[in-house]
């Protein structure tokens, strides 16, 4: 009775347990162990059910559908995640039980003698095959790059594992004849063939996500690229912008002592009013060319009062503590594509915070030869983790160009964005 229990458990309930827990690591969501149990329990008792009814390919399909179920109901994916996943899943878990079933079929026929002691030992192949081939998948696709799943990569794994089941079915049927004497009575097949057939059909799936995820990345890269030449494109114009704002204050500097003799005038034919209304005219343009920052940059700080700008207007508060060297040999083009993606992001991150959370602050220092710029907002409550999208990615270029570093992740209810450049591009001060 025992035996038997566990080799039920280590047929039935294991590899669907552990189907289950990747589920959750592929897609990065909380998977409790408990709710892993239960719908593993859920499946075996239907599987009990209405196992005589499931031929052909239908438990493969039972077994789709029931991942399907999971992912969306308890994971919380959307429906193209959840159907692709389910069917890299389902795929894996019927590779592994055909092919280690199809070696266990090579070792009886040959060894018939020996099989009864490696009874546990056939029972944990699969097992572990399964393993290794859940764990190698999810370090190769989903640990540094996060395969997208869409509900096109579906169909052809699902094509993969059904045609994998089909000619298992019509080859081996559901009976064995086993004649003690004789040996093997039926089916007599070459079960080396069988077995190189299904390792032809995991290369195919292997090479199927492995030609996808090139093809995703490919796309991936083009459209940052293609992001990044537009940014860059509107950062330059804004940066003419900016030089036409420093030449209309150098005129306005240039023109002082004329508005200043105009005053004097006045003043002497003691034309109060028209002096008043002069000076009034004089503060609204000396206003409006005026920065609120003063970073040391002039590019930058018109920059960070055109942000500051579109912050106030939505309630959001910027503090700037930033004073960039007067040496370094960071482009004005590049301060603009690291302040401008940052100080964007934090604004929309602000947008459905209350008004006292509306707050940006940026922080910006010299530390010998390198320069460390910190930004932080407070993010919607409940947050935990966020998505690195084509902002990040573009701060995270220029960074790299100038040989620094980039950490960002949220920290007691506030998102931190650390970057550290290298403001010296001379070897001798790294």
């Amino acid at each position: 009775m025992i035996k038997e229990i566990i080799y039920r458990f280590l047929y039935d309930f294991a590899p669907f347990c552990m189907a289950l827990y990747f589920f959750g690591r592929y897609v990065a969501k909380k998977n409790p162990w408990y709710t892993v149990c239960g719908w593993t329990m859920l499946w075996c008792c239907f599987y009990g059910i209405f196992a005589r009814y499931l031929v052909l390919f239908l438990p493969f399909l039972c077994g789709f559908l029931f991942l399907f179920g999971y992912g969306c109901a308890v994971l919380k994916c959307g429906w193209k995640q959840a159907m692709s996943i389910s069917a890299l899943l389902i795929s894996i878990l019927y590779f592994a039980n055909t092919i280690t079933g199809t070696i266990i079929y090579i070792f009886i026929t040959r060894l018939a003698q020996q099989a009864e002691r490696m009874e546990i030992f056939f029972a944990l192949m699969p097992l572990v095959f399964m393993a290794a081939a859940f764990t190698a998948i999810f370090r190769v696709f989903f640990h540094n790059h996060r395969l997208t799943a869409r509900s096109i990569l579906s169909f052809p794994l699902l094509f993969i594992g059904f045609t994998e089941q089909v000619v298992l079915y019509c080859v081996y049927g559901d009976t064995i004849v086993w004649n003690a004497e004789t040996g093997l009575v039926y089916p007599l097949v070459s079960s080396t063939e069988i077995l190189g057939l299904q390792i032809v059909a995991c290369i195919a799936l292997a090479s199927l996500l492995v030609a996808y995820c090139y093809l995703e990345k490919a796309a991936q890269a083009e459209q940052e690229n293609q992001l990044f030449a537009l940014q860059t494109k509107e950062q330059t114009a804004y940066l003419q912008q900016v030089q036409l704002h420093q030449q209309q204050m150098r005129a306005f500097r240039h023109d002082i002592r004329n508005h200043l003799l105009m005053l004097h005038g006045l003043l002497q034919k003691n034309e109060i009013s028209r002096a008043m209304a002069y000076l009034s005219e004089l503060e609204m343009v000396s206003d409006a060319l005026a920065d609120p920052f003063h970073t040391g940059n002039p590019a930058v700080d018109a920059l960070l009062s055109s942000k500051f700008s579109a912050a106030a207007q939505q309630n959001i508060t910027i503090i700037c503590q930033m004073q960039i060297p007067s040496d370094s040999q960071i482009a004005d083009i590049d301060w603009c594509i690291i302040l401008s993606n940052a100080v964007d992001n934090a604004i929309k991150a602000c947008e459905s915070l209350s008004d006292d959370q509306k707050q940006i602050v940026l922080n910006g220092k010299r530390h010998g030869k390198f320069f460390l710029l910190s930004i932080e907002n407070f993010c919607p409550e409940g947050q935990d983790t966020f998505c690195e999208g084509i902002g990040i990615s573009n701060i995270r270029a220029v960074v790299g160009k100038h040989r620094g570093t980039l950490e960002a992740g949220i920290q007691d209810g506030k998102f931190m964005l650390d970057v550290l450049l290298c403001i010296s591009h001379q070897q001798s001060d790294i």
